[in-house]
């Protein structure tokens, strides 16, 4: 099997990809701060400059690729996936995200984690109430659409692009670790397993838009849980640990991480039986 196409990228313009994505995380704190000292509803901001500084970011790569002779263009246009490749995106994506709440529920049945929001009751409760369609659309425009697509092209197709002739492992663990780095620390661990997810997705399918479809499915269904799926269970200390719950959450997450592996396996049996992309 071939593996995904690699990027000429020269040491000094890996070093200024970098940069950037140094630039953006202060970028986006500087102007989420003045949005909310502006009177901006806090709902808003993180959507708000994020459509703001993330064009200036992929502009910024795109223009460092462009002048290091390599074709950034190439990275969206190599391989157009079939019907059957998005469908495995799009499942690759769904397992990602019922991974991450049967995870969340283990370290809440043992213990590890817990809520220390009062209004958040010990037994569980759940309601489906979503807020104004504007903030739904907005949501929709930025994690759905603009993040995926920013993400995967810089993370995966730049940054794991070019790493990748040192081989599979160092350009996965690299790019899942910068692309861990950008998100919030408290989730440092888990962003990691989603990058090397969508590393390993990208290197089997050698085409960029499988990882964007899955990245997409993940983001959407957080919009989902996250603005319209009201849950609340904080069980208490001397309940715990609540040993069916969270056994039966471990082989959830377990069957999720077998099924993503066996999709990978599929895409990349897909993609063995049509030519190599080769290198650019």
């Amino acid at each position: 099997m071939s593996g995904q196409a690699s990027l000429n990228l020269p040491r000094k313009s890996f070093v200024a990809v970098l940069l950037v994505l140094i630039w953006t995380l202060f970028s986006e704190a500087w102007l989420e701060t003045w949005l909310v000292e502006s009177g901006h509803s806090i709902e808003y901001v993180g959507f708000y400059a994020k459509l703001v500084i993330l064009p200036f970011t992929v502009g910024l790569v795109w223009l460092i690729v462009s002048t290091s002779n390599a074709q950034p263009v190439k990275l969206f246009i190599k391989k157009t996936p079939g019907p059957k490749l998005i469908v495995f995106a799009v499942m690759v994506g769904v397992l990602l995200r019922v991974a991450w709440w049967a995870q969340l529920t283990a370290r809440i049945s043992f213990g590890i984690t817990s809520s220390s929001d009062p209004d958040v009751r010990a037994d569980f409760s759940a309601a489906f109430v979503c807020p104004d369609w504007q903030l739904i659309v907005l949501a929709g425009l930025v994690w759905i659409i603009w993040v995926p697509v920013t993400e995967e092209f810089v993370h995966r197709g730049v940054i794991q692009g070019a790493l990748s002739r040192k081989g599979p492992n160092t350009a996965i663990l690299v790019s899942s670790v910068l692309f861990a780095l950008v998100h919030s620390p408290d989730n440092f661990v888990w962003v990691f397993i989603v990058g090397a997810a969508l590393g390993l997705l990208y290197w089997v399918a050698r085409t960029l838009w499988i990882p964007i479809v899955s990245h997409a499915t993940y983001d959407g269904l957080i919009i989902f849980d996250r603005l319209c799926l009201q849950l609340n269970w904080n069980p208490s200390g001397g309940n715990l640990p609540l040993l069916v719950q969270g056994f039966t959450a471990i082989l959830v997450f377990t069957g999720c991480v077998l099924l993503i592996l066996k999709l990978i396996y599929r895409v990349r049996a897909e993609r063995d039986l049509s030519p190599d992309p080769g290198y650019f």
